[in-house]
């Protein structure tokens, strides 16, 4: 009879064997979290190397003025101006566009056109 307690006692029911699956699910999930957030802290806090020859991905847009408006009587005029008020433009493609925001309204409009 001492037997028969000691067998039960090592059988698992079935309630406690997916508790136990389940726990150790959300041990490995946790696990690979933390990985991945001590590898984000790796690669974010990579140190900069300085570049030989250092270039620029885009595009720049300024105002210059023309050959033919230099050569005018008012052109130290015109190179004055642009030099107070020039200002530089980035862009990552050639069309300078600028993003339009999504507004609420435009978004419901959309919506009810669907």
């Amino acid at each position: 009879m001492g037997n028969d307690n000691l067998l039960c006692f090592r059988l698992r029911s079935l309630r406690s064997r997916k508790r136990i699956i389940k726990t150790d699910l959300e041990k490995q999930i946790r696990k690979k979290y933390r990985h991945s957030e001590e590898l984000w802290d790796l690669r974010r806090n990579i140190p900069l190397v300085p570049l030989e020859t250092p270039y620029q991905k885009g595009f720049v847009r300024f105002f210059v003025v023309r050959d033919d408006v230099k050569r005018s009587k008012y052109g130290n005029f015109f190179e004055g101006i642009l030099k107070k008020i020039n200002t530089k433009m980035y862009s990552p493609t050639r069309k300078f566009l600028k993003r339009k925001e999504n507004t609420d309204e435009e978004f419901m409009l959309t919506e009810s056109k669907n």
